[in-house]
Parts: structure tokens; C-alpha cells; sequence
């Protein structure tokens, strides 16, 4: 089925459940931005494409409409290219899977470094992650 939404100006073409989102879609939102793959109850979830309308692209895993599992996402004005896990729209740093004595063993300015990119995720993504605040 289509669904296009005349004052927004967004567009839906794909499979609906109980007048949903669900299953294979695309979507077009009036800003360019296009998202392409599975849909459960309105929202990305499951396998997917995300098309930005300044060239960025995400291929991956989708929950609950976020960036979430495997992913990779590339960046088209610098071409930067990130492969790896996320959680809620956030790159999982490495940093998670490390011990202390390896984060120490990376010495002073990698561990800030590292630190300052795990400090960014909340107390309820650190908890999502099996983590505790003495974990790092």
C-alpha cells in the first residue's frame, strides 16, 4: 500500500498490519531524507537503509526507529566510515569491552580519550549494556 501524508509531505510505500507500518517499506520524509527496509508498529526495526538528504548513509540494524545492533555509517562530506555496534542512534565505543587494567595499559591520553566517549552515554544505555558505573 502507499500512504502519503499531504501536510507533511511525507511518503510511505510498503506493507501496513492493522493500518501500521509493518513489514517491507520505504519511507520519504518531505526533507529527502529516505529510509528503506523493515518496519514493526510504525517504527524502524530490523534490517535497513538510511538515506540523509547531505549524502550520509547508515546501513544496518534498526530498533525501535534508532540505530541499534551492527551497523555502518558513512559520512559523505569527509568520508568518514564508521562499522561497528550501536546503541540508541550512539557509536558503542570500544572502550565498553576493555578491562581496567587494558584501559590503563593504553596509558593517559587514549583513556581520557576513550573515557570522554563512554562518559556521553546515559545511565540507562550503560545499564542496557550489562555495565556498571564501577565498570569503568
Amino acid at each position: 500500500g502507499t500512504l502519503t501524508l499531504v501536510a507533511s509531505g511525507n511518503k510511505y510505500v510498503g506493507d501496513f498490519k492493522d493500518d501500521k507500518k509493518h513489514g517491507q517499506g520505504t519511507y520519504i520524509s518531505a526533507n529527502g531524507d529516505e529510509y528503506a527496509g523493515s518496519f514493526a508498529d510504525e517504527l524502524f526495526n530490523g534490517q535497513g537503509t538510511y538515506s540523509y538528504a547531505n549524502g550520509d548513509q547508515y546501513i544496518g540494524e534498526f530498533k525501535d526507529g534508532k540505530r541499534n545492533g551492527q551497523g555502518q555509517l558513512i559520512v559523505k562530506a569527509n568520508g568518514d566510515n564508521y562499522t561497528g555496534n550501536w546503541l540508541n542512534n550512539k557509536k558503542v565505543v570500544k572502550a565498553l569491552i576493555y578491562s581496567l587494567t587494558e584501559i590503563n595499559m593504553l596509558g593517559h591520553s587514549k583513556t581520557a580519550a576513550l573515557m570522554e566517549q563512554v562518559l556521553t552515554l546515559t545511565q540507562t544505555e550503560i545499564h542496557m549494556l550489562g555495565l556498571s558505573k564501577t565498570t569503568f
